[in-house]
């Protein structure tokens, strides 16, 4: 949750109201995919409710490193570096996330 504080923190009135009015809401069912690893994810996502797996594909294993979960910002290192993804990102439950597509940014 601290990414999101942190990133809403930096932001005023004005760039609030451009990320509600330039992302919207998804459900991600349980067991679906919001990121694949590399690939390029199609937008940055916080994590409004629900939890997910952050999992890496090492050859024929698949580890979990992380779960993380409401108020946490996905894909934003894809961003950040323009590389692709270096995890899966399933969801462990329904879960819903605001979705900012990478062409608005």
């Amino acid at each position: 949750m601290y990414q999101t504080l942190y990133f809403l923190a930096e932001m005023d009135d004005r760039d609030i109201d451009w990320l509600l009015a330039s992302g919207r809401r998804r459900l991600i069912p349980k067991n679906n995919a919001l990121i694949y690893q590399n690939s390029h994810p199609e937008a940055l996502y916080i994590i409004i409710e629900g939890m997910f797996s952050i999992r890496i594909q090492t050859g024929e294993e698949t580890i979990e490193v992380a779960q993380v979960g409401e108020g946490e910002l996905l894909g934003e290192l894809s961003f950040i570096d323009a590389r692709h993804a270096s995890a899966d990102v399933i969801a462990l439950e329904d879960s819903v996330v605001w979705a900012i597509p990478w062409t608005k940014l």
